[in-house]
């Protein structure tokens, strides 16, 4: 662990200028007992180490004093340095259980990323003639993982994507999305539609969680030949971005959440090569700045068009941390991916 400078200079300057006030009162005015502050200061913010430092200064300190404040070998002296010396062992006490808990928390926080990329694993760049990346932010600055889902996958029928959003927080959310993303996995090739694989994945929600818990997704796949065929079931729709326009892919309301046996239907739409699509969550169109107005995906699309698609994507979140003045308040997934022209590396990145 770290110390923080500031708070190791501020105790030990604090340690020194209570002893140049008490000898310059002398007798007058006793002040030893105000050294006990200066190892809490320092436990608060820095290590055992420096914390160990503070106390044995507080303690000598406070049995030199004794000369100036003529109370050397007296009973009230040696009280004075024997409280000093209880508050600077329970001060190193204090550091060492702070040390051990920032010290567990960082082992966590190693584990969670490791789940992160196990959980939500980093698109390739490309797979055949689709250009893809990926961005997961998580609302809690401590958490690196939560409800909100992606996974990609290059198949016979062509690229296939998921993209989704558990209902609920906490481990629970996670657990479930972790195992509609390995149902994903285990059925992708499997199922020979897009639409019979969003059955597979709802027969799978449906069968492990209760009659409130559901995930919104979509799911695509964007075939050798061109075109993209969507699969939307209570979930976003996803954004054509083209060279002059853009425009929400769909046909009518959402069909039901995956766990409440949606229709799972097809639908197909055009898509060129150099057209990108983007996949998200809730996290991205409903953040909300200090005025309560919602980020405008339409507006923000300009950034999807231009340069590579990790610089397009980079962009789009450096716009929403903007917009809503810090981390969000809900986690979010993105997916921008783009049909890449006559097999070229277009947009890549």
């Amino acid at each position: 662990m770290k110390d923080s400078r500031a708070a190791v200079i501020g105790a030990f300057g604090y340690l020194t200028a209570v002893a140049i006030l008490d000898a310059a009162l002398r007798t007058r005015v006793i002040l030893i007992g105000l050294l006990i502050i200066g190892p809490f200061v320092t436990a608060r913010w820095a290590s055992r180490r420096s914390t160990v430092a503070a106390s044995i200064y507080s303690i000598a300190l406070g049995i030199v004093l004794a000369f100036p404040d003529g109370i050397w070998g007296t009973i009230d002296h040696v009280v004075r340095v024997l409280v000093l010396v209880a508050g600077g062992l329970v001060a190193v006490a204090f550091a060492t259980l702070r040390e051990e808990r920032e010290e567990a928390l960082q082992r966590i926080a190693h584990v969670a990323d490791v789940a992160q990329k196990a959980i939500l694993r980093q698109p390739p760049p490309r797979l055949g003639p689709v250009a893809i990346a990926a961005r997961y932010l998580s609302a809690a600055e401590e958490a690196l993982i939560g409800g909100d889902l992606y996974e990609t996958a290059y198949t016979p029928y062509g690229v296939r994507i998921i993209v989704g959003d558990v209902r609920g927080k906490g481990l629970d959310a996670v657990g479930l999305a972790a195992s509609v993303l390995s149902c994903f996995r285990e059925n992708m090739i499997r199922a020979r539609t897009v639409g019979e694989l969003a059955q597979l994945i709802d027969a799978h929600v449906a069968s492990i969680v209760g009659l409130e818990e559901f995930v919104t997704a979509v799911l695509v796949e964007l075939p050798e030949g061109g075109g993209v065929q969507i699969v939307n079931c209570g979930h976003h729709p996803p954004l054509r971005i083209g060279d002059d326009d853009t425009s929400f892919l769909m046909t009518g309301e959402a069909d039901r959440p995956l766990g409440l046996n949606p229709a799972c239907v097809e639908q197909s739409f055009p898509l060129v090569g150099g057209e990108r699509l983007l996949l998200y969550t809730d996290g991205l169109v409903e953040a909300r700045n200090d005025r309560g107005e919602e980020m405008s995906l339409a507006q923000a699309a300009a950034l999807l068009r231009e340069g590579s698609l990790e610089g397009a994507i980079d962009g789009l979140v450096a716009r929403l941390l903007q917009h809503v003045g810090g981390r969000p308040a809900d986690d979010m997934a993105v997916l921008l991916a783009e049909r890449v022209e006559n097999g070229a590396g277009a947009g890549a990145g």
